[in-house]
């Protein structure tokens, strides 16, 4: 059996042309109008790394080697179900985290001041990362004229793109976590939208 090492030239043409081709899944990716620009970093250098090394080693392998690799990642991508590239998930759960805590932060500005009621502005600012994928807007009110501010409604919705079904989130006085699904286009959630759990 003969179990020779590429040249080192091979390895280095492997390294090229599977970073060129990962820049490019990429570039389409993005481009395509799906929601994968919405998860943390992290995931999508996890997703990153995965591609390259895929593509670093169908480069460097042998032509029939490469069917093979080929023909089992097919396999696999027919077999697992496929990835829900709807921000339901990573971004999602980091989203939800940090309307929690605003609303917490409300509530609690709330009991310590309760001749003014809910603030007039968020008391913080948002986590960047929440801000960079989700636009974030803050109203409180009075129900009584010359009373404290007794309502609030918090509102997530993430930024555009073309992903299906995209949900945005809301938070009010009610303590609740409100949920609105819309196709393609976001649209705020608000508080006659059903309770998220």
């Amino acid at each position: 059996m003969d179990c020779r090492f590429p040249p080192l030239r091979q390895w280095l043409w492997a390294i090229l042309w599977g970073t060129l081709f990962t820049a490019l899944f990429f570039v389409v990716l993005l481009g395509s109008g799906n929601c994968f620009s919405l998860y943390r970093i992290l995931y999508r250098i996890t997703i990153g790394a995965a591609v390259w090394i895929w593509f670093y080693l169908f480069f460097l392998l042998s032509h029939r080697t490469r069917v093979i690799l080929a023909t089992a990642s097919l396999l696999f991508l027919f077999l697992v179900k496929p990835v829900n590239f709807l921000p339901a998930s990573l971004a999602e759960r980091g989203a939800l985290d940090e309307l929690r805590s605003l609303q917490a932060t409300v509530e609690t500005h709330r009991k310590n001041n309760p001749q003014q009621g809910y603030p007039l502005a968020l008391p913080k600012m948002p986590a960047q990362e929440t801000g960079a994928l989700y636009k974030i807007e803050y109203q409180a009110h009075s129900s009584q004229p010359e009373g404290p501010a007794d309502r609030f409604l918090l509102q997530l919705t993430p930024r555009q793109c073309d992903c299906g079904l995209v949900r945005s989130f809301a938070a009010a006085e009610d303590g609740k976590i409100h949920v609105s699904i819309s196709q393609s286009v976001p649209f705020p959630a608000s508080k006659a939208d059903p309770v998220f759990h």
